[in-house]
């Protein structure tokens, strides 16, 4: 098991390579907790993360699973429906185990679309989480402002606009930062090319984001085929969690997660399984700044 860390402005980061499985359960074995999961696992039959992409994010031509042969370990290049949430299921457990009580884990997932038919894995999801233990406490939506076009498929399908943020706790009653809370929900001017910040004085269950790259104050120097927008762990984290607490991303991928919590002020851990990718990612958090 690889790991490489370090500390920016007193925080710190710790990144492992290999199967999250493995990695997480023996972080519970040493009773190494944690105070806040994000994440967002690989889509089911969509992605070959074994194949380098050809181009980062929302501007990607994708590699999607047929492209490209399952490396070990790897979850969800396959066709079977069946196995891909098992082994969700077997990630959801070992994440129960490795997080303190009274806290909150946020788990990112989309649907997709398969001869005609709509795949929606939110009920298994949250099936899996509540069997491990879990309270499913909330269902965020993530509302994308530049969703991605449908292209050859725009006569059939809709262009995909939101994603679900699933949120769950581990015990009931649990208290959320939501009198503080510092998310900016942002996005770009199309006429004067200038970042723009919405607040609120309220804390919905919905978060308004571009997709992809965008908004990426520090960008790792890999190429990655499923990157997502630092809104997204930034509004978990900023209801879920305080400073100097410790937070896990179990599918690091392009490490957005941990930046997000570096910059709240929290310690923040990832796994990764491709290798390509984990030596990228730690570059990235090497040369990172905030």
């Amino acid at each position: 098991m690889k790991t490489s860390e370090g500390l920016v402005k007193g925080c710190s980061w710790k990144v492992y390579r290999g199967n999250c499985l493995d990695i997480v359960k023996s972080m519970a074995n040493r009773n190494e907790l944690v105070d806040c999961i994000v994440t967002s696992p690989p889509y089911f039959d969509r992605r070959s993360y074994g194949v380098k992409p050809k181009s980062d994010g929302n501007i990607a031509k994708w590699l999607y699973a047929s492209s490209g042969k399952p490396i070990a370990d790897e979850i969800g290049n396959c066709k079977d429906k069946d196995k891909y949430i098992k082994d969700i299921k077997s990630v959801l457990e070992i994440c129960f185990n490795v997080l303190k009580e009274g806290k909150f884990m946020f788990v990112n997932i989309s649907t997709s679309h398969n001869n005609f038919e709509l795949l929606d894995f939110s009920s298994d999801f949250i099936e899996c989480a509540k069997s491990a233990g879990f309270v499913h406490w909330d269902t965020i939506i993530w509302i994308k402002r530049n969703p991605m076009p449908a292209g050859k498929h725009k006569k059939i399908y809709l262009s995909q606009g939101w994603e679900y943020i699933l949120a769950f706790s581990k015990g009931k009653g649990i208290e959320i930062n939501n009198e503080d809370i510092k998310i900016e929900t942002h996005f770009k001017c199309e006429n004067c090319q200038k970042d723009n910040y919405i607040k609120s004085d309220t804390t919905p269950n919905y978060v308004y984001s571009n997709i992809g790259c965008y908004g990426r104050k520090y960008n790792s120097l890999i190429s990655h085929p499923a990157l997502f927008p630092i809104d997204i762990p930034s509004y978990c984290l900023s209801i879920a969690t305080k400073q100097g607490e410790i937070i896990l991303d179990p599918f690091v991928g392009s490490g957005t997660t941990l930046i997000a919590g570096l910059e709240l002020g929290l310690n923040v851990i990832g796994c990764e399984l491709v290798s390509e990718i984990y030596e990228g990612l730690v570059k990235g958090m090497q040369n990172i700044s905030l």
